[in-house]
């Protein structure tokens, strides 16, 4: 997606949000691994659960990202 060879909404309407997800879950061991190795473990993770959220948003103006997931994301 960052490369440009497939647009966010493709990725939505494949499942894409579900990202969110997957990302609470390994988001603490990737706060571990950028201790230990100076460098984020699994950034495309998490910009594309931030792409995912900015395409839900427009299609939902009034969505609200859960709080399981939001503390997360930082954004």
């Amino acid at each position: 997606m960052r490369e440009g060879y497939v647009t966010p909404d493709t990725l939505y309407n494949l499942g894409g949000y579900s990202v969110l997800f997957l990302w609470s879950k390994y988001e603490p061991i990737d706060v571990e691994m950028k201790q230990v190795f100076g460098e984020s473990y699994l950034p495309y993770v998490k910009y594309l659960a931030l792409e995912m959220v900015k395409v839900k948003k427009r299609r939902e103006p009034g969505y609200v990202i859960p709080e399981q997931f939001s503390k997360y994301l930082h954004a």
